[in-house]
């Protein structure tokens, strides 16, 4: 990205020729370094985390944290990789 725009080329053009959306080109433009977007990323899946930590606690207190829990599991997405396959590393 650095390197795009230190050719000349505008943040429109950028965002053409590496086909990505025009907001986030302008936030890789923006950001210092990777570790500065990569703390940015890390800091909003914590919040996030939290908050719903924080609004769990009501009805797992009202309806047993087991169920609650289970019903979590449920309502999380689906990994993007198979459940059913070995991790890599276990040969």
């Amino acid at each position: 990205m650095q390197q795009l725009l230190s050719h000349g080329l505008s943040l429109i053009q950028i965002s053409r020729e590496l086909r990505l959306d025009h907001s986030t080109v302008r936030r890789f433009a923006r950001a210092g370094s990777l570790e500065e977007l990569l703390v940015k990323a890390v800091n909003r899946v914590s919040l996030s985390f939290a908050v719903l930590l924080m609004t769990g606690t009501v009805p797992g207190d009202r309806f047993g944290r087991r169920l609650v829990f289970t019903a979590g599991l449920g309502c999380s997405p689906r990994p993007p990789w198979p459940v059913h396959s070995p991790p890599a590393w276990a040969g």
